[in-house]
């Protein structure tokens, strides 16, 4: 018997964890908070959930509780609700430490999660902390789950979640560049996705294998993949990725404070 989920927070994360749960046939009550109404209401139709009167009759109705709201709103969500020690509190608020979340919501159990909207087809890596065994039974269909015994360790998947979305970007320039070269949008989408799935796919077989070492193997000397690299590595192209993730480790510490 799955325990009713209550999700705090009405916006696309909330959409990306129901449409998870329900593709892998996980019919559990789901109450969703009323404040975004036109979202709330979507989902009510398409996954058959439920619309609380309220945040406080979400906490009533369900012990289990996904909190998705933006960073500004959480001590307005937090000043409405009263979780209790029964309660599982699921933070998917980015930046927010452990210790201010019990300080917001003491005496009751919380964890800390960031999904990606790949969890929607259940791809991608979902970072949790610390170890709960409630919330990894529902985080499981939502992608690759890795549990973290510290939270800086979390706090660099979530860095690497950033990171994840960023990546759509240099998808989607890689794609325009090939329609400027006269391949039909459909193909040249096609073309970046299925050359990107290869990669993780080759090396997610490749256990044993360092990245390094499967970068080297293939970018050998005087091949036009080493130029390539070459090229990107003169242009900063490769440390422009890691100043950005520097930016993003820093300012999640500093919001962790």
């Amino acid at each position: 018997m799955y325990e009713s989920l209550g999700i705090l927070g009405v916006g696309h994360l909330a959409g990306y964890m129901v449409a998870a749960l329900r593709r892998v046939k996980d019919n559990r009550r789901i109450v969703l908070s009323p404040r975004n109404q036109a979202r709330a209401k979507e989902l009510k139709s398409t996954y058959e959930c439920h619309i609380a009167k309220d945040n406080q009759s979400v906490v009533d109705e369900c012990n289990v509780l996904l909190l998705s709201v933006r960073p500004d709103h959480l001590e307005d969500i937090a000043a409405e609700i009263a979780p209790t020690p029964d309660h599982l509190v699921i933070s998917c608020v980015a930046g927010v430490s452990m210790q201010r979340l019990q300080v917001l919501m003491p005496n009751t159990t919380i964890v800390r999660t960031l999904p990606l909207a790949s969890a929607e087809v259940g791809e991608g890596v979902v970072p949790l902390f610390p170890e709960n065994s409630i919330a990894q039974a529902l985080l499981n269909p939502t992608g690759k789950l890795m549990v973290f015994d510290s939270e800086s360790d979390y706090e660099l998947a979530a860095t690497a979640a950033v990171i994840n979305g960023v990546l759509f970007g240099f998808m989607a320039e890689l794609s325009e560049w090939f329609q400027s070269k006269g391949l039909a949008a459909e193909q040249a989408r096609a073309l970046v996705i299925h050359t990107l799935r290869g990669a993780t796919g080759l090396a997610d077989r490749m256990p044993d294998q360092s990245l390094r070492d499967i970068n080297l193997s293939i970018a050998g000397p005087g091949t036009f993949t080493r130029k390539a690299q070459d090229i990107i590595i003169a242009g900063e192209g490769f440390e422009s990725w890691l100043k950005a993730c520097e930016y993003i480790q820093r300012r999640f510490s500093e919001k962790s404070v």
